[in-house]
């Protein structure tokens, strides 16, 4: 602890899941760790989880106390409801998300569903249900789904042609048919801009994703309280184009890139058709561990991963809540998490950035080092459990920093 200052903790309860609510509420010091007992909470249910909100009196001395147990060492601590310095929740609410989508609209998009392997080789008739019209009633839908309102969303396609000749650079793909605008409003022009597509063409992978990694970074960077991600659609390998990374690899290092950028910008993959285990690469790559594959082409499977990239995509990022008159030490947090309604609440670290997480490594980090901090990001490896089990929770430990005026 600085001299100077000394440091109280605030609850910041959180549910993990779409729609979660969170407050904060600030303990008075009790360095001591004599503090009665009591508080008050409330419950917050969701789709997957019911958190119970704690709206904490004062607690252990150094931070990351819990309630309970001894106080003085940050391991414990009463709650004193009476010497609250904040009497009333505060909401450190979940990141808006945006998703941007690149849709492939390659002329195997027109293959009948299922089919297994390429169609390409000959003339057949025209199938009752192709990859494409599936896709296009898959995202129909998804726009239209009350659980999407509020959600950010663009799209972009590819190839672009300039007659039959596929263009291959990516500025050819940075500027998307539809710009990112927040749902229901958007859904119009989204769905406009999908209904004017044809398939045709092959398949340019990596200049299409990179053009929009180009256009989702310049975006991010211009809303700076929003995350976004990109969701690339595609049904096979890359084809056609004279350059050297328009393969599984170059496109997989595009991914890594804009992962591993600031602002960190994740790569959701849908597979569409058959044999595509190799997009789990683009995938991985991106952050998002693995590539959601509909071998079968339906609609209705389709749209299933679609809602699932939404969730997993909704619940890592956190506003740190804003206390007026109490300023927070961002110096001294904790975060505890527990997986399932019966799991045990587990201690995770702090790491310094997305690139510190590892591929089995836990743990969260600030999107810019303290004090300027203004979210809190779950790495993969700790998101991912709380996202799949029902009835999981996310506790943030913030301690609140007074200023000690100097003696007379």
């Amino acid at each position: 602890m600085r001299i100077g200052r000394t440091s109280t903790i605030c609850f910041l309860s959180i549910a993990a899941g779409y729609g979660a609510a969170a407050f904060v509420g600030c303990g008075g010091s009790d360095s001591s760790g004599d503090g009665k007992s009591g508080g008050t909470s409330t419950t917050n249910t969701t789709n997957t989880t019911s958190t119970t909100i704690v709206i904490t009196g004062g607690v252990g001395g150094a931070g990351g106390g819990t309630t309970g147990g001894t106080g003085g060492n940050g391991t414990g601590g009463s709650v004193n409801p009476d010497a609250a310095c904040v009497a009333e929740p505060r909401a450190g609410e979940q990141v808006p998300l945006d998703l941007f989508f690149m849709v492939d609209k390659s002329g195997s998009m027109g293959c009948p569903v299922p089919t297994a392997g390429m169609c390409e080789s000959g003339p057949m008739p025209p199938p009752p249900v192709t990859r494409w019209s599936s896709i296009k009633d898959a995202l129909g839908q998804f726009l239209a789904a009350p659980q999407s309102a509020g959600l950010g969303v663009g799209m972009g396609f590819f190839p672009q042609l300039n007659g039959n000749t596929v263009r291959c650079t990516p500025q050819d793909y940075a500027t998307p048919a539809a710009p990112i605008n927040p749902l229901p409003g958007s859904a119009a022009a989204v769905q406009m801009a999908i209904n004017a597509q044809m398939p045709s063409g092959n398949t340019p992978t990596t200049p299409a994703l990179s053009g929009a990694v180009q256009y989702v970074t310049s975006y991010a960077q211009t809303h700076p309280g929003r995350t976004v991600a990109i969701v690339f659609a595609s049904d096979g390998l890359p084809t056609s184009c004279d350059t050297s990374n328009n393969n599984i690899q170059g496109a997989s290092a595009v991914a890594q890139a804009a992962f591993m950028g600031t602002p960190s910008i994740r790569t959701y993959v849908l597979g569409v058709g058959p044999s595509l285990q190799n997009l789990n690469q683009i995938a991985m790559a991106g952050g998002t561990n693995a590539a959601h594959l509909v071998e079968s082409g339906g609609s209705g499977e389709l749209l299933t991963a679609l809602n699932e990239i939404r969730k997993n995509a909704l619940t890592c990022d956190y506003t740190i809540p804003i206390v007026p008159g109490k300023p927070l030490d961002l110096e001294a947090v904790a975060i505890k998490v527990k997986v399932g309604s019966s799991g045990m609440e587990v201690l995770i670290p702090r790491v310094d950035d997305v690139t510190k997480c590892g591929a089995n490594g836990g743990g969260w980090y600030f999107d810019v080092p303290p004090p300027n901090s203004k979210k809190i990001t779950l790495c993969s490896a700790t998101c991912d459990p709380l996202l799949k089990t029902t009835g999981s929770s996310l506790t943030v430990l913030i301690g609140c920093r007074i200023v000690v005026p100097p003696p007379d």
